[in-house]
């Protein structure tokens, strides 16, 4: 129904209202577009904050893998030093040995020359 009201606006109560509505509903949507956009951005940041926490324990995975090969390897090498601390006190046992018999053999070589010289004299 036309008519004019004191504003100048012609169109009925039924029109004003559904395009109040529609008004509302584009509001609506733009909130809507814009904490979509927000939600967006913080997903972006935490994609980021989620990669990087990945690349960092890829690297902790990869040293910790290096140190196992470290640690195998000094234990190697402990162990092959271990060894010829073993073997080294083991000649110097022998050794030790060998002298003491040769000590002894002089001794008794000493008494012998000591009893030939008395009965020489």
């Amino acid at each position: 129904p036309a008519g004019g009201g004191a504003d100048g606006d012609v169109r009925c109560a039924k029109c004003k209202a559904t395009q109040q509505r529609e008004k509302r509903a584009v509001e609506v949507l733009k909130r809507l577009r814009g904490d979509l956009q927000a939600v967006r951005d913080e997903n972006a940041k935490l994609k980021a904050k989620n990669d990087k926490a990945i690349y960092n324990i890829e690297k902790l995975l990869k040293l910790r893998e290096q140190d196992a090969e470290h640690i195998a390897r000094l234990t190697e090498v402990l162990t092959k030093s271990k060894d010829t601390i073993m073997k080294l006190r083991e000649d110097k046992q022998r050794h030790e040995a060998q002298q003491l018999e040769q000590v002894q053999q002089i001794h008794e070589l000493q008494a012998q020359n000591s009893e030939i010289r008395r009965t020489a004299a």
